[in-house]
């Protein structure tokens, strides 16, 4: 190679060095990010959120994983694809992902404040796990919910709809003549919170609030 090879081969080489150390800079910066957004979440009593794109490696059960695809609601992601190092997808829902090495998974974390509608409350009465959506807040104190009723294994949740007369029913689809069955639930009743699929699987974090019960 001449002299001006040389310098242009360097030229390259200094200018791929300066795009790597930048991209390794700011990633370094989401996860400080996400780290922060956790600890000051955390010290709220509320969830946790991360910062996952599509394209970046992230944890699932322990092990390394690429995100492929996020599917939801706009800012609110249910469900994600991801491939593992065997080329073989899989899909998993959103909340079970977690940034490589930051393992800070905030599970079970009583929430001590506002909770937006529409989202999936589990609370206790006497003992008893009462669960559903919650429709409005009614004041300081309690919440209307759209009661849902579990299977015997607790893991999938159904609505339950009020005919104009007898005992509400446990169906997937509003009936016709039928209105959301519905129930007060107090804010210092309310255990865990979080979100359910259309076919009726709740979120990770209500999963495990389950199972830590012993009841799944």
């Amino acid at each position: 190679m001449s002299e001006l090879d040389s310098k242009f081969i360097k030229s390259i080489a200094d200018c791929t060095k300066r795009l790597i150390d930048m991209r390794v800079i700011t990633a370094d910066a989401r996860a400080r990010d996400a780290a922060l957004e956790a600890d000051v979440t955390r010290a709220c009593g509320r969830s946790t959120f991360f910062d996952i794109r599509p394209g970046d490696t992230v944890s699932y059960s322990g092990n390394a994983h690429e995100l492929i695809e996020l599917n939801g609601p706009e800012n609110e992601p249910i469900t994600a694809i991801i491939k593992s190092n065997t080329g073989k997808t899989k899909k998993v829902q959103y909340t079970s992902l977690r940034p490589l090495g930051i393992p800070r998974p905030a599970l079970s974390i009583p929430m001590i404040g506002d909770v937006p509608d529409h989202r999936f409350i589990l609370a206790d009465r006497d003992d008893e796990i009462c669960a559903g959506i919650a429709i409005c807040t009614l004041d300081d104190f309690s919440i209307k919910v759209h009661i849902h009723e579990a299977n015997i294994q607790m893991n999938r949740w159904v609505p339950l709809w009020q005919p104009q007369e007898g005992a509400p029913i446990r169906v997937k689809k509003q009936p016709k003549d039928h209105s959301q069955y519905t129930e007060i639930i107090f804010r210092n009743e309310i255990e865990c919170v979080g979100s359910i699929t259309v076919g009726g699987v709740l979120s990770m974090n209500l999963q495990t609030y389950l199972e830590n019960q012993g009841l799944q």
